[in-house]
């Protein structure tokens, strides 16, 4: 069973609904391809968004680190750093 389902558009576009579910036996061959292909392409955008919010967790943390010192507080507060 697929964890999503391609849905046809009157204008000839194609939507993804991954709240639906699409069971094996009701697609045929040819679609069956389409949708492992979809599978994939899927798996592949999931992992390039978990690593997106993985290096913005990592900025932040350093940001909040960086501001934490108190070196950095006095450059800044005497001008001699910029953000």
């Amino acid at each position: 069973m697929f964890n999503f389902r391609i849905i046809n558009l009157p204008d000839g576009n194609q939507l993804i609904d991954e709240r639906l579910k699409t069971p094996y036996d009701s697609i045929t061959a040819t679609e069956m391809i389409e949708y492992k292909a979809w599978e994939e392409n899927l798996a592949v955008m999931r992992r390039i968004k978990n690593e997106m919010e993985k290096e913005k967790r990592e900025r932040i943390k350093r940001h909040r680190k960086i501001i934490k010192n108190p070196f950095w507080r006095l450059g800044y507060m005497l001008g001699v750093i910029n953000w």
